[in-house]
């Protein structure tokens, strides 16, 4: 092959070999945002958080008023995900009658969730149970605001100590 065969030759292959660069750096830029996408999610996933509370074992009839049980950063909002109590023991005197009301509340008193115990709906016996579905409207704490617990217990209603547990993530 002459000289100048070989230099008209050499644009040509680095013409492909850049071509072949392009599609090498265009798959591993495909491949980098699914990894960053994946790496995103179990991020996402991770930032998922929960705190427990213990409540203490009413006698009949007592109640807990307005109790501070959890606050949150100024720097960062929190959004509630679910709560819920863990009995840690066997209730006593729950009726229609005799009601257990539970309550949390942000410090502005805007209720987050409520829920009544009665006789169709059992306090659990050394088990969970969701308070149930958050109010969308309250369930985002902006910097620097607090949880509040209540609970009401009718005369005759006696509930055991338990574990108040909340799943928050901040945003």
């Amino acid at each position: 092959m002459s000289r100048i065969q070989q230099q008209l030759k050499r644009p040509a292959i680095e013409a492909i070999k850049e071509l072949q660069t392009r599609e090498v750096l265009k798959q591993l830029f495909e491949q980098l945002a699914t990894v960053h996408s994946q790496i995103t999610d179990s991020q996402n996933e991770a930032e998922k958080r929960a705190v427990v509370i213990p409540i203490e074992d009413l006698a009949a009839g007592a109640d807990i008023a307005a109790r501070g049980v959890f606050g949150t950063s100024t720097l960062k909002n929190t959004e509630l995900l679910a709560i819920g109590i863990l009995s840690q023991g066997t209730p006593a005197g729950i009726d229609n009658s005799n009601t257990c009301v539970i309550t949390v509340t942000d410090d502005a008193a805007n209720t987050i969730v409520t829920k009544t115990y009665n006789a169709a709906t059992a306090f659990p016996d050394n088990d969970y149970d969701s308070l149930g579905a958050l109010n969308a409207a309250n369930k985002v704490l902006v910097g620097d605001e607090h949880l509040l617990f209540s609970i009401t217990n009718g005369v005759a209603a006696d509930t055991p100590a338990m574990l108040l547990i909340i799943e928050y993530r901040n945003v």
